[in-house]
């Protein structure tokens, strides 16, 4: 899973580069690289929300040990 962190850098660094570019070839890579960084986060947002999921479980499981105390 690439860090938080690195993808918004690597947005930041998009989102200046297509400030800064005019030319057609070079705007339609970005528009990959673009494509390329939004399955990126999604693939970051399912992998998260299958941890919650998972510490979830593992709070129930806590819970229902806790009331067998």
């Amino acid at each position: 899973m690439m860090p938080i962190n690195h993808l918004r850098t690597r947005i930041d660094n998009l989102s200046w580069r297509i400030e800064q570019s005019r030319d057609s070839d070079d705007l339609r890579k970005l528009a990959l690289e673009c494509s390329e960084l939004e399955r990126a986060i999604l693939q970051h947002e399912s992998d998260l929300q299958r941890e919650v999921a998972d510490m979830e479980a593992a709070k129930q499981t806590l819970r229902r040990l806790k009331t067998r105390l």
